[in-house]
């Protein structure tokens, strides 16, 4: 008698991923896609970006088996609900793992960012409309954190100043979470301006 699959919490959740394999994308960076995703402009239904949050090139693996991948499919689907409501709430925070492994967590934001980005592509044209300097704008902690080599000369004025540079990180990781909560209410406004 088989018994109905129950909600993983984010730290089993993340350590049941990883034993996927290579082709799944860590728990953090799987959290940044579903963020883009709930952010973004327009709904998207779950069956379009789990796959992308259990494989990166968006195959569901057969591996698990059935039990585990539905397992997996909706505990994904909590912590979509979960983040969703913190983000309404104005509470939200990428997940990045244990609080108390630092190292790892300024690991894990890069990859959540990256996860953010590839969150984006469902609907990249709307993203990147040349006319949204706004949008671009709120978009920088996001970029930050995967290409820091582009955007440190635009804030310090001495690229190797360790100090400035750990300063500059701070500043980035504590705008993300503001961030994001600005782009769900830009993207909601801007729905709501353009409906009849």
């Amino acid at each position: 008698m088989s018994t109905a699959p129950s909600l993983l919490k984010p730290a089993d959740l993340a350590a049941r991923l990883a034993g996927l394999g290579e082709a799944t994308p860590p728990l953090s960076a799987a959290h940044g896609l579903m963020t883009a995703v709930i952010v973004g402009p327009s709904e998207l239904p779950p069956e379009r970006w789990i796959p992308f949050a259990l494989s990166a090139d968006g195959r569901v693996p057969e591996s698990p088996g059935r039990e585990e991948l539905e397992t997996l499919v909706l505990s994904l689907y909590g912590l979509y609900n979960d983040t969703l409501a913190y983000i309404r709430e104005g509470q939200f925070q990428p997940w990045l793992g244990r609080e108390d492994d630092p190292e790892t967590r300024m690991h894990n934001l890069g990859l959540w960012c990256v996860g953010f980005s590839k969150g984006m592509q469902f609907f990249e044209e709307e993203w990147f409309k040349s006319s949204d300097r706004d949008m671009a704008e709120l978009l920088v902690p996001v970029f930050y954190f995967i290409q820091p080599e582009r955007f440190i000369p635009l804030y310090l004025e001495e690229e190797n100043d360790e100090e400035k540079r750990f300063e500059l990180e701070l500043l980035m990781q504590s705008q993300l979470p503001e961030s994001v909560h600005t782009i769900y209410d830009f993207w909601r406004d801007r729905k709501e301006s353009s409906a009849p």
